[in-house]
């Protein structure tokens, strides 16, 4: 990820920190999960779309999403590990 698209990520992550903080946590979901149609790889963007799953009681799928974290971490550190 260049410096450019770290940034525009960044905007766009306080942006739907912003939209949880005012409770707007549908819209929030919504953004996020845009988000990550760019940035998939996101680690901090599947974090915070866990988390914004869980402040809606949505514990499973909060559960499911922090995995994939986990997952996707690995499968980094894996890649990384390789090269």
């Amino acid at each position: 990820m260049n410096y450019q698209n770290s940034q525009q990520l960044t905007i766009q992550l306080s942006a739907i920190a912003k939209l949880y903080h005012s409770g707007q946590m549908a819209k929030a979901e919504q953004a996020c999960r845009e988000l990550l149609n760019t940035y998939p790889q996101s680690l901090v963007a599947i974090n915070v779309l866990g988390a914004i799953l869980q402040g809606q009681d949505k514990l499973q799928e909060a559960v499911q999403t922090y995995n994939k974290a986990t997952t996707t971490n690995s499968a980094i550190l894996t890649s990384k590990l390789d090269t």
